[in-house]
């Protein structure tokens, strides 16, 4: 049973969700590692845990067809100056 307890903390993941809204300011694509875009949003956000402190809010991997789609929808986002919709 303790084995059991262990295993389950050591292996357990936490997970924080928040919410943005405001508007795109920078996207950021670094040559050192061309299949990452981070994205800085300027608003307000709900719920970011104590230890995102970053001014990046979202690291989108854009080597996927997903990330593609969202580094697109930021892209015409920060260009148009409008808080992104999705749904």
């Amino acid at each position: 049973m303790k084995y059991l307890v262990i295993c389950i903390i050591f292996f357990s993941n936490v997970v924080f969700a928040s919410t943005e809204r405001g508007v795109i300011e920078r996207i950021l694509v670094k040559t050192t590692n061309p299949t990452l875009a981070y994205i800085q949003i300027s608003g307000d956000s709900a719920g970011k845990p104590g230890c995102a402190t970053d001014v990046w809010e979202y690291v989108v991997d854009i080597s996927s067809d997903t990330g593609k789609a969202l580094y697109s929808l930021a892209l015409s986002s920060h260009m148009a100056k409008k808080p992104p919709v999705s749904g």
